[in-house]
């Protein structure tokens, strides 16, 4: 992982620890590029402090943590033009809530990490949903649904577009194709995950 703190390879798209960081940097982070005043960051948010303490070890000591009080989100950031460089060559730019299409194949990994970003689990019900704001981002997650068999429906939210898997079965095969055999996860989800359907 030497190449994270140098910034020559930033991130490997074709490592699976990678592509879960890219993925839920899709779900949950932002990419501030600004030339005029100088400010280049990479930033990941989430309720969960673990999970940022697992991305501060992921990129190393480059990376800063901060934490919004008013709301108890933890942030953890890297100041980098290069860093946000490669994230822009990646489609995954400032303002990227609408136009996400990240240039990634969907793996599982880079999916698990979108999914413990921006997606949820209905234990009570046996149901997930994934939430994106992207049309065309939309369009590829649920081709790769097709691909796996998964059964899902499309509902409109605002701005934003909630792929819903309400059924059990179709439910089950999608949690086990983002975390059968995982171990970088978001532990809270993976434990649902567990609870619901075994690591089988």
């Amino acid at each position: 992982m030497q190449g994270l703190k140098d910034f020559k390879i930033p991130f490997d798209v074709k490592d699976p620890i990678s592509q879960y960081w890219i993925g839920y940097i899709c779900a949950d982070g932002n990419i501030q590029f600004n030339k005029k005043y100088r400010v280049y960051k990479v930033s990941l948010f989430s309720k969960d402090k673990e999970i940022i303490d697992r991305f501060i070890e992921f990129i190393g000591p480059r990376c800063k943590y901060h934490l919004r009080k008013q709301n108890g989100i933890h942030e953890a950031y890297v100041s980098s033009k290069q860093l946000c460089e490669y994230f822009i060559e990646l489609n995954i730019g400032p303002n990227k809530g609408l136009t996400l299409n990240p240039n990634i194949e969907l793996t599982s990994d880079f999916l698990r990490g979108h999914f413990d970003g921006d997606g949820s689990i209905r234990k009570d019900r046996k149901e997930c949903k994934i939430t994106c704001g992207s049309s065309i981002f939309v369009q590829r997650i649920t081709k790769k649904l097709d691909e796996l068999g998964i059964y899902y429906k499309i509902r409109t939210k605002g701005n934003a577009q909630d792929i819903c898997i309400e059924r059990a079965i179709p439910c089950e095969k999608l949690l086990h194709f983002l975390y059968k055999g995982s171990t970088l996860n978001l532990q809270r989800k993976y434990l649902q995950y567990v609870a619901l359907f075994g690591n089988k």
